[in-house]
């Protein structure tokens, strides 16, 4: 139910436009009234300037996206920000980066990292990492292959504890 309100709520709020600050507080507001007092909602919510780079983002509880180099150095953007719906009144603060030509942006749920048989070993972001070096120059669909089997084999077969959603975006050089 709570993805499914965030969901429908993004969309609206995308077409009635504004800054990502205030969508963001719009989208808080409304599944706080909306959610159970136990539901609450980790998004990631970002708008890219194609012409610029420029990405302008709200992360709210969400895991914290990784940003791979042209040069091959890998950062960890900033994750600021509370789940939504978790308190009535919270501010979010909304972070700046520049995706440069050349530039992989990588965003996952929890599930990839936190993917776990015996739930103590967990695969972990340093494993995604390695795989977002290894596979720098390859296609978007062979390296989200190569993270999705490495999360497979992690598990040995076994089904995940949590969601797994993966986003990536390269942007052009």
């Amino acid at each position: 139910l709570a993805k499914a309100a965030a969901t429908t709520l993004i969309r609206l709020l995308a077409e009635v436009g504004g800054s990502v600050d205030d969508i963001a507080r719009h989208l808080h507001h409304q599944l706080f009234q909306s959610l159970a007092a136990e539901q609450f909602v980790t998004l990631f919510l970002g708008e890219l300037d194609p012409a610029t780079g420029h990405l302008s983002y709200v992360n709210a509880g969400h895991e914290p996206p990784l940003l791979l180099r042209a040069d091959r150095s890998v950062e960890t953007l900033n994750t600021s920000g509370f789940p939504m719906a978790l308190l009535e009144k919270f501010e979010f603060q909304v972070d700046e980066a520049v995706v440069s030509p050349g530039d992989l942006l990588l965003l996952m749920s929890d599930g990839i990292p936190e993917a776990t048989v015996d739930g103590e070993t967990f695969l972990g972001e340093d494993a995604v990492r390695q795989i977002m070096l290894d596979h720098a120059t390859d296609s978007l669909p062979e390296i989200r292959t190569q993270i999705l089997n490495s999360v497979d084999q992690f598990l040995h077969g076994e089904a995940t504890s949590d969601d797994v959603t993966l986003l990536l975006l390269r942007r052009a050089a």
